[in-house]
């Protein structure tokens, strides 16, 4: 009895196996869920009128939190409450916000904790960026994408925006540090809607942070 010699498994269905195994590892690193948070990435907890909210953002100075216009927005007063990752929490005030480009600067006591710095120069299309957040409330994670398009907040405004595919913000990640691959700040992360993931260019941020006083 003789039989059929063993087929060789088609080409094309080992480059979609290769495909799918690559996008699921590359879906794996680039959402880490319990690592150590940098000692600048902050979650912002806000008393609102329906109860509190939160979102995340970023130490740029010893005194100055950067966030969305968006996390704040509902305060029922001036005061919001900035956690750090070491479990540790101040009061903080809202000193400026940009409606627009969704910014938000939140003052809070001058201390000796470590600050995040501005990327030199603005990101270009394909370029990475690490999303920092706390997508559950004082649970971390960090997620890599890619720059793929620069957009604008508004219907005829200019292209204040990134659009960052690879990866999908979740609530609570809103305000958090864009990091660029040397973990200086590259922008500050809006949010995502319909499957689109966006945040503000860091030559926006930079502007907003100059003027205030």
């Amino acid at each position: 009895m003789t039989y059929p010699e063993p087929q060789p498994f088609p080409r094309i269905w080992r480059t979609v196996f290769w495909l799918i195994f690559a996008s699921i590892l590359i879906y794996c690193t680039g959402n880490a869920h319990g690592a150590e948070p940098p000692p600048w990435c902050v979650q912002i907890d806000v008393k609102d009128g329906y109860g509190s909210s939160h979102g995340s953002g970023s130490l740029i100075s010893p005194s100055l939190v950067l966030t969305n216009w968006h996390v704040v927005k509902d305060r029922q007063s001036d005061s919001v409450n900035v956690w750090f990752p070491d479990g540790s929490n101040v009061s903080g005030k809202v000193v400026k916000t940009d409606k627009t480009n969704d910014i938000a600067a939140i003052r809070i006591q001058s201390s000796l904790r470590p600050y995040v710095t501005f990327s030199d120069i603005d990101l270009k299309i394909g370029a990475t960026l690490t999303l920092h957040g706390y997508a559950g409330k004082h649970n971390y994670r960090s997620a890599t994408g890619v720059v793929g398009q620069f957009e604008s907040p508004t219907r005829a405004g200019p292209n204040n925006f990134l659009r960052l595919d690879g990866v999908e913000a979740r609530g609570g990640d809103s305000g958090g540090p864009l990091t660029c691959d040397d973990g200086t700040l590259g922008g500050v992360l809006f949010g995502s809607s319909g499957g689109r993931t966006s945040g503000v260019r860091i030559s926006v941020v930079r502007k907003f942070v100059a003027s205030i006083k």
